[in-house]
């Protein structure tokens, strides 16, 4: 996910610093963590339930991350579960960011 604003701006040729991206991911009772949870899913996860969480940051630099979580659970998670779930959010942010650098590369 791409914020509307963020990408109106690249859109329109605005030079920025920075875009804000996000991504959703689902952890399982079980601990795994779902990168697609609107996917089709196994058996196995239909009947397991779990926390959703939706995680959004920008990047800044040397990497620092600036977030927000919100989550919905019937129990905490633990720290190891959370740096998962951030983990595969920051890699589908910067898949997300490679996707626009090209669009905006080739589109010259």
């Amino acid at each position: 996910m791409v914020c509307c604003c963020s990408l109106a701006l690249v859109d329109s040729g605005i030079e920025m610093r920075d875009i804000v991206s996000s991504g959703q991911v689902r952890c399982t009772k079980s601990g795994k963590v779902l990168v697609n949870p609107g996917a089709v899913r196994d058996d196995e996860d239909e009947e397991e339930e779990g926390v959703d969480a939706l995680v959004s940051f920008m990047n800044l630099k040397n990497d620092e991350i600036v977030g927000r979580g919100i989550l919905t659970m019937p129990e905490p998670l633990d720290e190891s579960k959370m740096e998962s779930l951030i983990d595969e959010c920051n890699l589908m942010s910067k898949i997300i960011r490679a996707n626009i650098n090209s669009y905006l590369v080739n589109s010259v």
